[in-house]
């Protein structure tokens, strides 16, 4: 965020009263009691079941529609002896979800081909001409995992080979195809309160309704095992943190600090992860390694790794995938600077963004859409040429749609779609200066103008004094925090900075006293000239500041981790 960029602080409000009354039924810390009313937790019951999830809070898997006939038409397979393909998808949801079906099905001991496309060759989804190599192989049953809920067409090819078809997939429905058992928490005729399931999330549901289907006797696995592949999918597919999600990935994120997978031992051992992972961690070091190779070469290695029972193997694959997300890196920063480079006064005029190039490797294009949107906080999307075809990826903020705008344009397009902060398009180039131009329009007309300005949103307002061990303490157990369920921020008034030091290799953090009346508090502030010049301290005098929790390494005080810094009303 450049220092030009002002941002906007808004308070969450919360009834004291209330707040008061959960803190003392609760027995929390009244300031986390604060955070929780703010994000609609307004009951101690409901308070509760958020700070202690349960895996038997788990929804029952039949109550997705089609999750019984899944089931069933899978029992009979087996039965039958029938060979099994499981046909994912190349993102880190696609491996995950993928990964815990091979895994099942091999723990069984049944025959099962797990098929990932690449990419650049074949795209998203089903492809008649890979399902036609796979039915030439004798495969009867396909299970397509986070791909498949719209391929009418393939489907429809599969029955006519006389094979099945079932589909486990969060992708918004469009044409949900006839000749297959779709299991989608998005289909019209699902009434779930919670439908914001990675497909990770469905298929570890999938195996739990297969494992009691078949009993113990026929399938004698502990499916709680998959959580670990189903928090990854969930967590690094950017899923919300909450309700179900939050239950998968409170039980699943222990898995990884000492995981039984070898794979998943080797990358952390390549990534020098220590033993206590957290979503952030999954986030933004194990999730892109998985994803790295499916961007910029072959998902079959990643998927490798997941399911390697060699030592030797796995540390071998986990170095490759070390070495892809570093050449991943290189380009997405040769793109990204090229598709900066290209925007005018004309271009930034738009509440949203367009920018197009030739041979962007379509790879990073997405990552760096959601660069751009970090960057200019609005809307963009980023799309490469191959010879008379634009490929391209969106991604957008929380007050625009991008999915629901790409489909009200879908007449310009070859094929899209998306949800509601991501999408994809593919179009001919002579249809480009039409469709970005109704795309602007759109942005333009939907998106309030404070949209466009950063938020800092504030959960409490708090004195120094509450910066202890018990607020620490309690403001963890929100955890694992993420989309839906961020980091709870804070917020102090009129405070003094004393002993003011710059820090860092290069000079870009800070490290600060904090003076509230007679109390003193360590702080941070990382990466401080993204936000604020050295000379604003120089005659700030006292300064309200916004910042998360954390604990110093060493001493195991509890220090403040600014995250924003203005001129308090008393400066």
């Amino acid at each position: 965020m450049g220092q030009g960029v002002q941002e906007r602080w808004v308070i969450r409000e919360a009834d004291d009263a209330l707040c008061q009354n959960i803190a003392k039924e609760c027995g929390i810390h009244e300031a986390v009691a604060r955070v929780l009313v703010g994000r609609g937790i307004t009951s101690c019951e409901e308070v509760n079941a958020f700070l202690n999830p349960s895996l038997q809070d788990l929804l029952a898997p039949t109550e997705i529609p089609g999750m019984r006939e899944a089931v069933e038409m899978v029992g009979r397979a087996l039965s039958d002896g029938k060979p099994i393909c499981v046909y994912g998808d190349y993102d880190v949801d696609g491996l995950c979800s993928t990964a815990q079906i091979v895994s099942f099905f091999k723990a069984l001991g049944t025959k099962v081909l797990p098929f990932i496309p690449n990419r650049k060759e074949d795209g998203y989804g089903l492809q008649l001409n890979r399902l036609e190599a796979l039915t030439a192989k004798g495969f009867k049953l396909f299970i397509s995992v986070d791909c498949g809920t719209n391929n009418r067409e393939e489907a429809r090819f599969l029955k006519e080979k006389g094979c099945e078809l079932i589909v486990l997939d969060h992708h918004q429905v469009h044409s949900l195809p006839e000749e297959a058992i779709v299991v989608n928490p998005h289909r019209q005729d699902c009434v779930l309160a919670f439908k914001d399931f990675a497909s990770s999330g469905i298929v570890y549901l999938f195996l739990n309704a297969l494992r009691s289907y078949l009993g113990q006797e026929r399938a004698p696995i502990k499916t709680e095992d998959f959580l670990d592949l189903a928090t990854i999918g969930t967590i690094g597919d950017v899923m919300p943190l909450i309700g179900q999600n939050r239950i998968i990935a409170k039980f699943g994120l222990p898995l990884l600090r000492a995981p039984k997978r070898l794979g998943l031992q080797a990358i952390k051992e390549a990534a020098r992860i220590r033993n206590d992972v957290n979503a952030w961690a999954v986030a933004f070091v194990i999730a892109p390694r998985l994803n790295a190779t499916g961007r910029i070469g072959d998902a079959n290695l990643s998927l490798d790794l997941l399911l390697s029972t060699d030592v030797e193997e796995a540390r071998t694959l986990a170095e490759k995938l070390n070495e892809d997300n570093k050449a991943r890196q290189i380009l997405q920063k040769q793109v990204c600077d090229q598709a900066v480079s290209m925007l005018d006064l004309e271009a930034l005029s738009h509440k949203a963004l367009v920018v197009w190039g030739d041979g962007w490797h379509e790879g990073v294009i997405g990552i760096v859409a959601s660069e751009m949107v970090e960057m200019f906080h609005r809307p963009a999307l980023v799309l490469t040429r191959k010879n008379d075809i634009l490929v391209g990826s969106g991604r957008s903020v929380s007050g625009f749609d991008i999915g629901k705008a790409i489909d009200s344009l879908k007449g310009f397009l070859l094929r899209g779609g998306g949800h509601r902060l991501a999408a994809g398009v593919t179009l001919k180039l002579k249809d480009f200066s039409e469709f970005c131009k109704r795309f602007l329009e759109i942005a333009d007309r939907e998106i309030p103008d404070d949209a466009l300005v950063p938020e800092i949103q504030i959960d409490a307002v708090i004195e120094l004094k509450d910066l202890n061990q018990r607020l620490f303490q309690d403001s963890a157990r929100l955890e694992p925090f993420g989309v839906g369920n961020r980091e709870p921020v804070f917020m102090a008034r009129d405070v003094e900075i004393r002993d003011l030091k710059i820090v860092g290799k290069n000079e870009d953090h800070l490290s600060l006293r904090l003076k509230q009346g007679k109390d003193e508090k360590r702080a941070v502030f990382f990466r401080f000239k993204e936000t604020v010049s050295r000379s604003f301290f120089d005659e700030c005098g006292k300064v309200d500041i916004a910042f998360t929790l954390s604990r110093d390494g060493y001493t195991g005080d509890v220090i403040a981790r600014i995250v924003s810094i203005r001129k308090g009303r008393n400066a």
